[in-house]
């Protein structure tokens, strides 16, 4: 039978793909352009900060918590002067509904109030203390459209689960960069992935492969993490499934286990319609 953090990290994947790809379709970059944000960045950092409000870059660095603050301040605030964070939301979801309705046929979209019914209690009600980017979408009113309105329910799960994994990475005192390299070390994504899509130099990883080996957590070479830093890795991210298990005791294993059927299945019309890189 499965542990209660085995079903929360599946639960996770069940649901990631479906909120991650709204960072890739064309339909976004669209919506964002329409309301005057410049292709790229401005739109990503913008479009998840804005259930926030108007924040600075400081604010989007720590809560994203990956991204080199410099890259941040390219886009924040600057997008702030070209379109309302009110805009950027209502762009964004507007997005959303283009994708899912790319994704989904009448079949799929059958079990989307279903979906919405058994979830939303949970995502809705989940402890708002310590969670800044869930506080920020919590204050976003769910709209009718069933595809778009699943859509962000998944993403409070979602956001709620990352600030919670940012708060334990900070706890343990990895630093934005040093976490880059630890998941790179763990086998979870290339350098030239994370140094490319966040922000940081070479030298950067440099000084903090420098650190974390101070610290007995990788080799001096920067090529592996120590059985300290796998340690510390697998307790993070135990802990993260831990704490984000409010699905798990909410719909118990059958209910969460025809929860996580459909949400594949959505997962998957999503992927067949657009490509990601995920």
């Amino acid at each position: 039978m499965a542990t209660r953090a085995e079903l929360s990290r599946a639960f996770y994947q069940a649901y990631e793909p479906v909120h991650s790809a709204i960072y890739f379709v064309h339909a976004a970059q669209d919506a964002y352009a329409d309301v005057g944000l410049k292709p790229g960045w401005m739109g990503y950092f913008a479009s998840r900060s804005a259930p926030m409000g108007r924040v600075g870059a400081e604010v989007v660095a720590a809560t994203f918590y990956s991204f080199a603050p410099g890259l941040v301040a390219r886009s924040i605030p600057l997008a702030w002067e070209v379109a309302t964070p009110e805009q950027v939301t209502e762009a964004r979801l507007t997005a959303v509904g283009a994708m899912m309705a790319t994704a989904l046929t009448d079949e799929d979209s059958s079990g989307l109030q279903r979906l919405c019914s058994a979830l939303e209690s949970v995502a809705t009600t989940l402890p708002i203390a310590g969670h800044p980017l869930f506080g920020g979408h919590l204050s976003v009113k769910l709209v009718d459209d069933p595809a778009v309105r699943l859509w962000q329910i998944l993403t409070l799960f979602r956001e709620h689960r990352g600030d919670t994994h940012m708060a334990l990475l900070a706890g343990n005192n990895l630093n934005s960069m040093e976490a880059n390299i630890v998941h790179h070390l763990d086998g979870r994504s290339s350098k030239e992935f994370l140094t490319r899509s966040r922000g940081y130099r070479e030298e950067d990883w440099a000084a903090g492969v420098a650190d974390l080996a101070a610290r007995g957590l990788a080799t001096a070479d920067g090529t592996a993490l120590t059985a300290a830093g796998v340690n510390l890795k697998a307790r993070i991210e135990a802990a993260t499934d831990e704490l984000s298990a409010h699905a798990v005791d909410a719909l118990g294993q059958g209910g969460l286990h025809e929860v996580m059927r459909e949400l594949g299945a959505i997962s998957d019309a999503v992927r067949n319609a657009h490509p990601l890189p995920i």
